[in-house]
């Protein structure tokens, strides 16, 4: 099955746009910029590269002696560097094998002397400012040759070889699973008892005859045609007024995906969700 990947950026080019933001814009952009990753932290986690690159350019627009003293200038930037160095370090070490910090960078093609800068700016005194400047521009350009650079790459197509199949075709497909699928499942319980279910035969078949036909079709349209026939055709149907856990997880997607689509389920109340207990079962009718 697909793996999704949640990220906090919309689309590709919005990720760009930060990116051009960081590296070759003003003082004013590039602190819009970090702030803007600042916010994205909240929705989700970052590649440590992303959140590297802001760390160190916000060291960047925070040198100003004429507003900070030199020493809080330098703890900044050692701050930032030795996240950036200690955190791509990390991602190569190995559970089963310990490895020098010189081993880790030259896994990752990072120069020695970051290493170096790192040890010297956690063990020994700080180093002069302007090693940290120099060390903090070499970083950046490190990010952008093995990160920023390679997103210019654009992200591959959807495949063209689907079965542009309607709508009907698709929902008549997944009837036939579905019969197929309660058919089987009946005997299972008459010939196993209801507690068969966990090893369930039928089940499995089933769920790989939908995922064999959503990577056949459309997959947006898949899960429109699953929708539609699973509730507005009454394959599922709540026992009472309260509703099942799961149940009360799918709706609101599914009365999002409705509002989109122009249609609503009929003669549903919402349900309580303010109840601190709910449990109910479901019935499974073929129409």
């Amino acid at each position: 099955m697909p793996r999704f990947q949640i990220t906090p950026w919309r689309h590709h080019a919005e990720l760009l746009a930060l990116r051009d933001r960081l590296y070759h814009a003003g003082p004013e952009h590039r602190q819009n910029a970090v702030l803007l990753i600042s916010a994205w932290k909240r929705r989700a986690p970052l590649p440590h590269a992303l959140d590297s690159t802001a760390q160190l350019v916000d060291a960047t627009l925070h040198d100003d002696p004429q507003r900070a003293s030199v020493l809080a200038i330098r703890n900044a930037y050692c701050a930032a560097f030795n996240r950036f160095v200690t955190g791509f370090c990390d991602t190569v070490q190995n559970s089963f094998k310990k490895m020098s910090m010189y081993d880790m960078a030259a896994e990752l093609d990072m120069p020695t002397s970051f290493v170096e800068l790192r040890h010297e700016a956690t063990h020994e005194d700080l180093p002069s400012l302007r090693r940290l400047q120099m060390a903090t521009e070499q970083a950046l350009q490190w990010l952008w040759h093995h990160y920023w650079s390679k997103l210019d790459a654009s992200p591959p197509p959807p495949p063209e070889d689907r079965d542009h199949a309607t709508g009907p075709e698709i929902r008549a497909a997944l009837h036939r699973i579905l019969r197929s699928f309660v058919g089987g499942r009946r005997e299972e319980i008459k010939r196993d008892g209801p507690k068969s279910g966990v090893e369930s035969r039928s089940s499995g078949r089933a769920s790989e005859q939908i995922v064999a036909l959503g990577a056949a079709k459309r997959p947006e349209m898949l899960r429109d045609e699953v929708i539609s026939l699973l509730l507005a055709g009454r394959m599922i149907v709540p026992s009472d007024a309260r509703w099942v856990p799961r149940l009360l997880c799918m709706l609101p997607a599914c009365e999002a995906d409705h509002q989109r689509q122009g249609w609503r389920l009929p003669g549903r109340r919402a349900p309580n969700l303010g109840q601190s207990a709910v449990s109910a079962e479901l019935r499974v009718a073929i129409c």
